[in-house]
């Protein structure tokens, strides 16, 4: 196995220049895999965290009646009929605590929502008011982190605005607005505070104010209208939907992967892209390197019938291009991952307008495949050097 290894390593050398254009070609493929692959992953995480970051991945929902009738069909009739109590969501703040208790849990808000009217001036305009908890509202909507103007208290009639609804209507932090509810309820409100979002349909129609207020003004005391949650992984607000459907009966558990298919479908796309790019350019760098690996058997042809006429096993023969095929593979990964690190630096600082990462395990793991593909590519070239017959390379040497 040592004599393989060293032999492999003198026919790399003497043929150094064939070895550095593998090793170039190998290199220039993983850059491609690391380059696309970290922009793919790093603009899938950048989407996520636009479309995700600030917004409910799970929210919990009663349902409209309190009674429901459940009736189960059947080609020959009905087959069962039974009532099942729905849960009324003024029983919400034990749901709030059981839900506290589970780990994978990072932000439970409970929210209250009401329809209605900004007027000022003679002018109005269709507004949500969404009546939050503000400590609890922050870990999803970052709604102070957000403030571009005034402050986020919240108290009595105290409103947070979006800044296009600011700027259509020519509103600043102090000004006093009228609010017209569905429920003919108007009232005065003081605008404490003005955010962005950085989306123009909430900043033009979303108004915070606090949970209690919203509960009094809608005369839904101690009600509200869901509650809202965000999980680590957002990926698995399916799995942990369908768990927290099964463990609170009779609610309405819904998450942002049905909300939200076309976004879905979008990731999907191009997770499978990537990969069949990545495949494509394997497939292109094993091929690459079994043609060069077969020629080189034919080159080194008499030395390797000089080798078997000396005693070496077939074995050791078939090893010394499996070695030449793991070197130029690990080579030929690390330098290829050099250097797609930095074209993604290249690329992040002159073009990119959102951070591009390469995560080390990911990195690990295509310099793995990449020389382990590489030692594939040479099993050919490695079986027709073990197949050589001594007497005749040397009778036509």
């Amino acid at each position: 196995m040592l004599f393989s290894l060293r032999v492999a390593f003198r026919f790399l050398i003497e043929g150094r220049n064939q070895s550095l254009f593998i090793v170039v070609g190998i290199a220039v493929g993983v850059s491609v895999i690391i380059f696309i692959g970290a922009i793919i992953t790093s603009l899938q995480a950048n989407l996520i965290e636009q479309t995700l970051g600030n917004s409910a991945h799970i929210t919990v929902s009663e349902t409209s009646d309190i009674f429901r009738d459940i009736k189960q069909f059947s080609r020959f009739g009905l087959i069962e009929s039974q009532q099942v109590k729905t849960v009324d969501f003024q029983d919400w703040r034990p749901v709030l605590d059981r839900l506290e208790n589970e780990d994978y849990f990072t932000a439970i808000s409970p929210v209250l929502d009401g329809n209605g009217f900004l007027v000022k001036g003679g002018e109005d305009t269709s507004i949500l008011l969404r009546g939050v908890e503000l400590e609890r509202a922050n870990a999803i909507y970052q709604i102070s982190a957000r403030i571009i103007s005034g402050n986020d208290l919240l108290e009595g009639n105290q409103i947070i605005i979006g800044k296009d609804l600011a700027e259509d209507f020519k509103l600043k932090v102090g000004d006093v607005v009228v609010i017209a509810l569905a429920n003919n309820v108007r009232e005065r409100f003081n605008i404490q505070g003005i955010f962005d979002f950085e989306n123009q349909s909430i900043n033009s129609n979303w108004i915070f104010i606090d949970l209690k207020r919203a509960q009094k003004l809608l005369d839904k005391e101690d009600y509200i209208s869901r509650l809202e949650l965000q999980i680590e992984d957002v990926f698995a607000a399916d799995r942990i939907g369908q768990e927290m459907f099964f463990q609170l009966d009779g609610l309405i558990v819904e998450n942002w992967k049905v909300q939200n298919a076309q976004l879905l479908n979008a990731l999907s796309s191009q997770s499978l892209s990537n990969y069949i790019i990545q495949i494509f350019v394997l497939l292109a760098v094993t091929l690459g390197i079994s043609s060069v690996l077969g020629i080189s058997v034919v080159q080194r042809s008499r030395e390797l019938g000089i080798l078997k006429a000396l005693g070496i096993k077939n074995n050791s023969a078939r090893m010394i291009f499996i070695f030449q095929g793991a070197i130029l593979g690990f080579l030929g990964a690390l330098s290829g991952t050099a250097l797609g690190v930095l074209l993604i630096n290249a690329f992040t600082n002159f073009v990119s307008i959102f951070s591009i990462e390469v995560q080390p395990s990911q990195a690990i793991i295509i310099i793995i495949i990449t020389t382990f593909a590489c030692i594939i590519s040479a099993v050919i070239p490695a079986n027709s050097s073990a197949r050589l017959n001594p007497i005749e390379v040397i009778r036509n040497a």
